[in-house]
């Protein structure tokens, strides 16, 4: 499981997970929910067959230029991206540590 850094390594992590399964290594990857780009990414991984996808909120203090900033819209983000992100899987991971968030559906 590749895990996701700040805004400017995130392609370069994107493209390192996309070497690795090309090269037969079935690798996961976390998504920053926060990211603006995080929707296509999610998509494209989903679609390339990425081995797992780990969801997060995201936790670098990014400029607005990048990412979502207010945490109302952190939520709003990682709550819809949680099941978008991974449509056939069985049981995606998402990792969260808001219990008001938990039970929210």
């Amino acid at each position: 499981m590749l895990d996701m850094e700040d805004f400017s390594v995130v392609q370069k992590t994107l493209d390192l997970r996309a070497r690795m399964a090309q090269a037969g290594y079935p690798t996961g990857i976390t998504i920053q929910a926060y990211l603006y780009r995080s929707e296509q990414d999610a998509r494209d991984l989903v679609e390339s067959g990425a081995a797992a996808i780990r969801l997060v909120k995201g936790a670098f203090a990014e400029s607005r230029e990048h990412a979502w900033t207010s945490r109302a819209d952190i939520n709003r983000e990682f709550l819809g991206r949680r099941l978008s992100c991974c449509p056939q899987r069985p049981r995606p991971t998402v990792f969260i540590r808001s219990s008001r968030l938990m039970t929210r559906k």
